[in-house]
């Protein structure tokens, strides 16, 4: 029935294309360039008048001003239209140089805009401080497609790594891979795509290596001051999965691949755009038996080395998005996204005796999301976005006696049942005032439903309903400054909690809990083109329904009284161009957070999630991003972050290393080959197994390189090795990760 539904929906894509593929597409595009360049053009002349004009000129200086203005009001109100925010006009009563230099960066943000067009950015899916023209502007990491493709990241996990400030972590017993930003997890640091919050309702967080990014434009990873308007729970900034949109009238992409572990991939788009309307479709399916260990793992009687036993991998995609753009900047978007996959667990393969071996398996990890997002463009600059969304989730966990998977008599075997889901909507309103001000407003509801049971045992039933608000304010002070100033509160309310005692159905104690969430930044432009900024902000997050009531298979005991996380950050960032080929940005931060939840083990495989008191996060962050040549390119990161605990009881703070320093270089001074390498490195981390035993990960680096080969026209061939050095390292006691690996593949674009 799946599968029938599956083919079902790419059968309605392929009859819209072939139905209306032959009707003659626009390129906005083109013409958005020519536009872009003519207010280019103009600017310069602008810029050359004004220099011969006599200070003591009122006339000439009267029309200097008339001719910026005029341009600035039409560049404003071409943003406007694609439902952006720009900074508002320049002061009454400013002298040309100001009004030019504000004409300047209007037409720099609308170059953006057309570039990320013209890579099928959806840009309806992005969420950011009202003042980001750029990402630099709002401390945002952005990860595009020709980025994911040329690390071959195929998983969101994958993808974000290289991003300053994060560190990819991997939840070894339940095989999920996960992130920490900054020392925040994915409970704390939200999925988002297109604006819509993503995650299973019960446990509060996602399998990072379910999301594929085959239909992604670009990954947004927020860290510092996260809009208000995003929602609820972005304590420690948010991710948000961009998908594309098409930039021709009529195409799509092949893309096969094979690898070891007998990995093998295929998957492919396909759009058509059109006056008034678009439509595009992804469909991608991955599977692995298997991936190989480094040869220097020490084999044990729960894995004998080679390839990793018990880590097969199956995972299906499909995504549809159908689109009216009625006229230029509104838009009325209806996408379906259905995953199907299956999962298996490898068994812990350490030598903590205390620890109890896993043998499980999921059979079905489902998920299926329909939501519509739209963008009305409304008289004098306003506009309304709204999302409705619906998210189900379903899985099966199946717990085995032994390694060898075929029996369930003993006690810690069972098979469990997740049926889940989410129904929610937001709207946010915009609206310039008074020419130097522009306020957004944004409202949220949220219910997600959790009902659980082994086979053979009731359904217990879960409801909670989350509320959130924001309002946030953009003021310009001066040509070059900007002050961001917002406020937002949430609100959670556990409406049905049940948990099985004997055989039947009782309830837990239910409860509320939220938080107020305010913040003030100030950004600066620099006359060589750089940014400055410094903000302040304070996030709460709001406990997952696993985090109150679960008991986690026996290994936990329940804390219906947790209450929110709180932190609150002061970040200081520094972005500018360094002579005419490189990029520099440099961060600092520090966070307090307060009830920070924790596992607080009572005993060997016993704990409780508690509110383990006060910690606080310190960091840099540096990136440079540089072009010395036309054939090479290249990035270099680094960030540091140091951690403590200041309340009582002192418990240990995990899966952080405190440096991490990564570099990418690309040559492509070769005829049709371009070249890739990058390295990694992270220092060692804390770490607890299952056992609760605390352990000192060791710290690794990791070595990446593809070489790519355009064959004929629209068509490549890749090879690409990952971790050369066949480095053996954990990101979780215990459970080791991917030794020397490699993958060959192939991609047509037409």
């Amino acid at each position: 029935m799946i599968r029938a539904r599956s083919r079902v929906v790419v059968c309605l894509l392929v009859s819209v294309v072939v139905g209306f593929g032959v009707v003659r597409g626009v390129r906005a595009q083109s013409a958005d360039a020519d536009v872009i360049a003519r207010w280019t053009r103009a600017l310069a002349a602008l810029d050359a008048r004004a220099a011969t004009v006599d200070p003591g000129d009122i006339s000439a200086r009267a029309g200097v001003l008339t001719a910026a203005r005029a341009i600035e009001d039409e560049v404003s109100r071409w943003i406007a239209a694609r439902g952006q925010t720009s900074p508002a006009a320049a002061p009454a009563g400013s002298n040309p140089d100001i009004v030019l230099a504000h004409v300047r960066a209007l037409i720099d943000q609308a170059r953006t805009l057309t570039s990320a067009s013209e890579q099928g950015v959806f840009y309806l899916g992005r969420v950011d401080v009202a003042v980001a023209a750029t990402a630099a502007q709002a401390g945002v990491s952005s990860i595009g497609a020709a980025d994911m493709q040329a690390r071959d990241a195929d998983t969101v996990g994958e993808a974000i790594e290289a991003a300053p400030g994060v560190t990819l972590h991997r939840v070894g017993p339940r095989n999920e891979a996960m992130v920490y930003i900054r020392g925040f997890d994915l409970r704390q640091v939200p999925l988002f795509i297109d604006g819509v919050p993503v995650y299973v309702p019960y446990d509060g967080y996602v399998d990072l290596d379910r999301f594929v990014t085959t239909d992604l434009s670009e990954i947004r990873v927020t860290k510092g001051m996260t809009s208000v308007l995003i929602g609820p729970n972005a304590l420690g900034g948010a991710i948000n999965l961009v998908t594309r949109r098409p930039t021709e009238p009529l195409g799509g992409l092949v893309h096969v691949s094979y690898g070891s572990g007998n990995e093998r991939g295929v998957d492919a788009d396909l759009g058509v755009l059109h006056r008034g309307w678009y439509a595009y479709g992804t469909a991608s399916w991955i599977a692995a038996d298997d991936f190989p260990l480094s040869g220097a793992f020490a084999p044990n009687a729960l894995e004998d080395g080679g390839a990793r036993d018990n880590a097969s991998h199956r995972d299906a995609k499909v995504n549809v998005k159908l689109a009216m753009t009625p006229h230029r900047g509104s838009e009325y978007t209806l996408s379906y996204i259905t995953q199907r996959g299956q999962k298996d667990v490898p068994a812990y393969a350490g030598d903590d005796s205390l620890v109890r071996p896993r043998f499980w398996r999921w059979p079905d990890w489902n998920k299926d999301s329909v939501y519509f997002v739209s963008n009305t463009i409304l008289p004098r600059g306003q506009y309304v976005r709204g999302r409705v969304y619906y998210d189900r989730f379903y899985n099966e966990l199946d717990a085995f006696d032994d390694n060898g998977y075929a029996t369930m008599t003993r006690p810690s075997s069972f098979r469990s049942i997740y049926d889940d889901y989410t129904t929610g909507a937001s709207a946010e309103y915009g609206v310039p005032l008074a020419g130097r001000q522009t306020l957004r407003a944004a409202g949220h509801w949220k219910e997600d439903i959790h009902r659980e049971h082994n086979i053979g045992d009731p359904i217990q039933h879960f409801d909670n309903r989350t509320l959130s608000v924001g309002v946030e304010d953009t003021i310009t002070l001066s040509a070059s400054a900007t002050l961001v100033a917002g406020i937002g509160a949430d609100r959670q309310i556990t409406r049905r909690a049940e948990n099985l005692v004997d055989d039947a159905i009782a309830s837990f104690p239910l409860g509320r809990t939220g938080g107020v969430n305010p913040q003030i930044a100030l950004f600066l432009a620099t006359p060589r083109g750089g940014q400055f900024r410094v903000t302040a902000s304070r996030k709460t997050r709001l406990p997952a329904i696993k985090d109150r009531y679960s008991y986690r298979m026996g290994s936990a005991i329940p804390n219906p009284d947790l209450a929110a996380e709180q932190a609150t950050t002061i970040e200081t960032g520094y972005d500018t161009p360094v002579g005419r080929r490189s990029n520099v940005s440099l961060t600092a931060f520090y966070t307090a957070v307060n009830d920070l939840v924790q596992a607080f083990y009572l005993e060997p495989n016993l704990f409780q999630l508690q509110n383990v008191g006060d910690v606080r996060n310190a960091g840099l962050e540096a990136e440079w991003r540089l072009r010395p040549v036309r054939a090479f390119q290249g990035s270099i990161g680094y960030s540091y972050l140091h951690r403590r605990s200041v309340g009582e009881p002192v418990v240990p703070l995990l899966n952080t290393p405190a440096h991490k320093a990564f570099g990418s270089v690309t040559f492509t001074g070769l005829p049709h080959v371009r070249l890739m390498a990058s390295v990694n490195r992270e220092s060692s981390r804390d770490a607890q197994d299952d056992g609760g035993l605390l352990l000192d990960l060791d710290g690794y680096t990791t070595v990446d390189a593809k070489a790519t080969v355009d064959v004929a026209r629209g068509v490549e061939v890749s090879i690409f090795g990952s971790n050369l050095l066949d480095e053996n390292y954990e990101l979780y006691a215990g459970f080791p990760e991917e030794g020397r690996a490699v993958r060959v593949e192939a991609r047509w674009r037409f």
